[in-house]
């Protein structure tokens, strides 16, 4: 059986490509509402630890591991490789492209970290974009301070998103709760109904709506911070969910023939 770490367009599409060569999969998500599988894949919803990742590996059989979770969502992927080497199960990380050249965009700045996304936020009047999710949310409303009352967050509609907005005293005015993805028409709308002025990213790809966020900023004259991906170095990765697939056909046949 095929474990997939998934969340993302990319981790669906290779369930579908796994079901469709009849491998059995097991798909791990934190949450259900954005996952659409076919019925053949089993699912484990929640938040996996060290102990209960061992236990899947052993329990399940598990022949190798691929890791498409988020580009941000790095304590998972720390955690996959961890708990890989020590069971010694083959492990692939699918990581989506980034965009390249970003600086040709004047509209469009590079930062490191939600710190640095703060301070130029801040400095900026208007309204203040954020569709970094909720778990940097806190930081972020640390770094506005009085700003905070500026901020609009779009967040997707779960119970942890709105009890974690509402913990930060978000009134219900400044969130948008909602499932991607969105088109660039939408993202514009959105800027020009809330007046703002600058946008906060993570570096997501083209699949995370970063193409349609950088087109949307530049026909409103809206401002566009990019929070960096965080760099880890992965013992083998690929970028599309068929170049996975090829990876994980060679492997199924190393073990036939092994």
């Amino acid at each position: 059986m095929i474990l997939i770490l998934g969340g993302t367009s990319e981790s669906r599409e290779l369930a579908i490509l796994c079901t469709q060569q009849s491998y059995s999969v097991l798909y791990t998500s934190t949450t259900d509402i954005i996952d659409e599988l076919p019925q053949a894949v089993e699912r484990w919803i929640g938040f996996l630890s060290p102990e209960v990742f061992e236990n899947l590996i052993r329990d399940r059989c598990i022949s190798c591991v691929v890791d498409a979770t988020h580009p941000f969502a790095v304590e998972i992927s720390r955690q996959a490789m961890d708990v890989c080497s020590h069971t010694k199960v083959p492990y692939l990380r699918l990581e989506r492209e980034a965009l390249a050249d970003l600086d040709r965009f004047q509209h469009v700045h590079h930062v490191a970290t939600v710190e640095e996304a703060g301070r130029p936020a801040c400095a900026t009047p208007g309204k203040i974009l954020s569709t970094i999710g909720v778990r940097k949310l806190p930081e972020l409303a640390s770094q506005l301070g009085k700003r905070k009352d500026d901020l609009i967050v779009r967040v997707l509609p779960t119970v942890d998103s709105l009890a974690t907005c509402e913990e930060l005293g978000l009134h219900t005015s400044q969130i948008v709760a909602m499932q991607g993805p969105f088109s660039t028409e939408f993202d514009a709308m959105l800027i020009r109904t809330f007046g703002v002025t600058v946008m906060i990213v993570k570096e997501s790809g083209n699949r995370g709506g970063l193409t349609a966020k950088i087109q949307a900023c530049k026909e409103t004259d809206c401002r566009l911070l990019v929070i960096g991906r965080p760099f880890i170095a992965y013992p083998q990765q690929v970028a599309t969910p068929l170049q996975c697939l090829l990876w994980i056909e060679k492997h199924k046949q190393r073990n036939l023939n092994g």
